[in-house]
């Protein structure tokens, strides 16, 4: 993942008039329609990454939340069973407590994690897309420039 991500600022960065004078005056267009589709690739496969990664984090939450539901039950039931007196019962309870709040605790930190992918997935996709409709708005005015030159000649 950091090496598409750092693919992607790489192709961000790029100067759009250095593209476009490096291609030649008759070429310029097409260097920027390839630019747009190679961003466009890009924002695809990071359309199918933040998908899997969201899904990821939601399912990741939803068994963080049952363990956590799991350890108050466990908390529960150790009370009430130390309340009767039942301390064999308490301790197995109480056991079962930690093993749920231990798997708790790991599937909260997975989906943290995963979250953090996500949003950084999602930042990335937020800045290709500005990119991409400054692309389109340079492709615009190259055109018109072009367009403008050809009914002059």
């Amino acid at each position: 993942m950091t090496s598409l991500i750092h693919n992607i600022n790489a192709l961000i960065q790029s100067n759009l008039d250095a593209l476009v004078a490096d291609s030649g005056p008759d070429e310029g267009l097409l260097a920027l329609d390839d630019y747009s589709q190679q961003m466009e690739d890009y924002l695809d496969v990071l359309e199918e990454m933040t998908k899997a990664l969201g899904e990821g984090v939601r399912r990741l939450r939803n068994k963080q939340r049952r363990f956590e539901s799991l350890a108050a039950e466990a908390d529960l039931s150790a009370r009430q069973f130390a309340d009767e007196g039942q301390g064999k019962l308490a301790r197995a309870a109480n056991a079962r407590q930690q093993v749920m709040r231990q798997a708790f605790e790991a599937f909260r930190e997975e989906a943290d994690l995963q979250n953090e992918r996500f949003q950084t997935l999602m930042d990335v996709r937020l800045r290709l897309e500005a990119r991409l409709t400054e692309v389109a708005q340079k492709r615009a005015i190259l055109q018109a420039r072009e367009s403008a030159s050809a009914v002059s000649v």
